[in-house]
């Protein structure tokens, strides 16, 4: 598994799922509130493994653990005081972590203005791509690896968003759908890319009816021109 795969390393994410899966498991939107996930995010988190004597509030005595967030960014407007104090929700549900603009610990500053102190963050992004890469050449290449059911998927789901983009690209590019979404699937290399993957001739009609899918989903989104295409022939295969 990986931090960007169906996980991420983010805290306010957290904070807004456990929110709204709890709501729909219980068909309430009264269960468990922002305030509550708030503080399970804080010091009720840190309680939960020992810590809540050091840090997780802002207390005499504890560690200087501590964030400022930008209220003022537009995702995190309006900031209302009464008759309701949005500042919580707001931050469970719309922040996205980005409006950090400070990170102290143990008193220590981190990163301010959003910006790391402690390390060559670009140095770190394209060692952890290098490591990555090398690691993912060697399972490619360990004949243990090659039957595994988990690899056919990943690369079939990889490559139908890949390609469903680029498709995208294009039809933004020309303003207008002169051909069919299928056309403009297969002028993006779609089969060949398939192929050139590996990928089993069994999963390539599958593989394009999702892609096909995926586009005819986008075209709601898309400005009427290019939605309806030259002379209304686009349309989906």
């Amino acid at each position: 598994d990986q931090a960007s795969g169906n996980n991420c390393n983010n805290i306010f994410n957290e904070m807004k799922l456990t929110a709204l899966f709890n709501k729909i498991k219980y068909k309430d939107p009264t269960v468990m509130p922002a305030w509550v996930v708030l503080r399970m995010a804080t010091i009720e988190g840190a309680r939960a493994i020992g810590l809540g004597d050091q840090v997780g509030s802002l207390e005499v005595g504890k560690r200087a653990d501590l964030i400022l967030v930008n209220l003022g960014e537009l995702n995190l407007l309006p900031v209302l005081e009464t008759p309701i104090r949005n500042i919580v929700p707001n931050l469970v549900y719309a922040a996205s972590g980005r409006e950090v603009t400070l990170v102290m610990v143990d008193g220590k500053v981190l990163v301010r203005d959003g910006n790391i102190l402690t390390a060559d963050e670009e140095a770190v992004r394209e060692e952890a791509q290098a490591q990555a890469t090398e690691i993912a050449r060697c399972v490619a290449a360990d004949p243990v690896h090659q039957g595994m059911a988990l690899l056919e998927p990943m690369a079939r789901v990889f490559l139908t968003a890949t390609r469903a983009h680029e498709c995208l690209m294009l039809l933004r590019e020309a303003g207008s759908l002169p051909l069919s979404i299928a056309d403009e699937a297969r002028r993006a290399g779609l089969e060949a890319a398939v192929a050139e993957a590996g990928v089993s001739a069994e999963a390539i009609g599958a593989l394009r009816r999702e892609t096909f899918a995926f586009l005819a989903s986008l075209r709601g989104s898309l400005p009427s021109a290019v939605a309806a295409g030259s002379g209304g022939r686009g349309r989906t295969p």
